[in-house]
């Protein structure tokens, strides 16, 4: 259990220190092309951060760390804090892939990791006994 704490704890200043510091960067439009090339199979993706993606995911990032550094405190004593720490980091991948992947493909597994992380939450909350 002290080691999801220190996990919590790490995650939210670092998630916290990204978000600020991108709030002192500014960013026009940038398009990067990924090519993976293996035997004979060519596997191309693009990533784009604009300005409107670039903005919601500092927002994500400053939101994010807050709730990591809130659950530190919250979930000291729950004895599946790990498991809502993974689920949550499951939560900013898939919000991550909706922001700056424009691939339908992505866009479809992000929608999908936060149904699962939906699922994932309800299932967690609604095992503790009221």
């Amino acid at each position: 259990m002290e080691e999801c704490e220190i996990l919590f704890k790490y995650f939210g200043y670092l998630c916290l220190f990204i978000g600020i510091f991108f709030f002192l960067l500014n960013f026009n439009k940038c398009l990067i092309n990924i090519s993976l090339l293996e035997n004979n199979y060519k596997l191309t993706f693009s990533f784009i951060v604009d300005e409107v993606s670039f903005k919601f995911f500092r927002i994500l990032m400053i939101i994010v760390g807050r709730v990591y550094l809130f659950s530190k405190n919250y979930m000291n004593k729950d004895l599946f804090s790990n498991r809502f720490f993974y689920i949550l980091s499951f939560f900013v991948v898939s919000m991550v892939l909706l922001i700056f992947f424009p691939h339908s493909i992505f866009v479809l597994v992000g929608y999908d990791g936060l149904g699962i992380v939906r699922f994932l939450l309800i299932d967690y909350y609604g095992r503790r006994q009221s």
